[in-house]
C-alpha cells in the first residue's frame, strides 16, 4: 500500500509488462483512506455496488444513507460508451486538465452525468457522482484529475 492508502495488487507487473494495472477490486484498490485523500471528504464506509459488477461506492453522509458517490473500473468498449451518451444527447468531451486520455459526459442541464478515464480500447475508470450532494461539480472533476495524476500511466 502507498502512504495515500492506494493499494499496487499483487501480481499486476506479472501480466507481461512492467506496467501497473488498475484491476476490478476497486474498493480493495481504491481504499477509504486513498479517496479521503483525493476528495477532502471523510468517508464512513466503502461497499462494492451490484454484485458481480467492478463498482466501489463511497458513502459520506450517516444522515443520509444514499449520499454517496461510485468509482467503476471497467471492461467495455471507450467507443460504444461515448457513441451511448451522445445518443442519449449529452455532451462528450475530453477535459485538458485531466492528464490522461478522457471524456467528460455533460448532462442535458450541464451537470457533469460521468467521467471517463481511458486505460485502453476496451477498458476505463468512471467516476459517478451518483448522488447530486455527495460532490460538488467542482469536488468531481478536482476528484477526476487527481486520479489520473495517480492511475496515468497505468493499464
Amino acid at each position: 500500500m502507498d502512504a495515500d492508502g492506494f493499494v499496487h495488487m499483487p501480481g499486476e507487473p506479472s501480466r507481461g509488462s512492467s506496467a501497473y494495472y488498475v484491476t476490478g477490486d476497486v474498493c480493495e484498490q481504491f481504499t477509504v483512506k486513498f479517496m479521503e485523500g483525493l476528495t477532502g471528504k471523510k468517508i464512513l464506509r466503502a461497499s462494492p455496488g451490484v454484485t458481480g459488477t467492478s463498482v466501489c461506492q463511497y458513502f459520506t453522509s450517516a444522515e443520509n444513507e444514499n449520499r454517496m458517490f461510485q468509482i467503476a473500473v471497467e471492461f467495455l468498449s471507450v467507443e460504444n460508451q461515448k457513441k451511448g451518451n451522445e445518443y442519449l444527447d449529452r455532451t462528450v468531451k475530453p477535459d485538458a486538465r485531466i492528464p490522461m486520455e478522457n471524456f467528460v459526459v455533460t448532462q442535458e442541464d450541464g451537470l457533469i452525468n460521468q467521467i471517463y478515464l481511458v486505460l485502453g480500447p476496451q477498458k476505463f475508470i468512471s467516476i459517478n457522482r451518483s448522488s447530486a450532494d455527495a460532490l460538488t461539480e467542482a469536488e468531481v472533476m478536482d476528484l477526476a484529475i487527481k486520479l489520473g495524476e495517480k492511475v496515468g500511466e497505468f493499464k
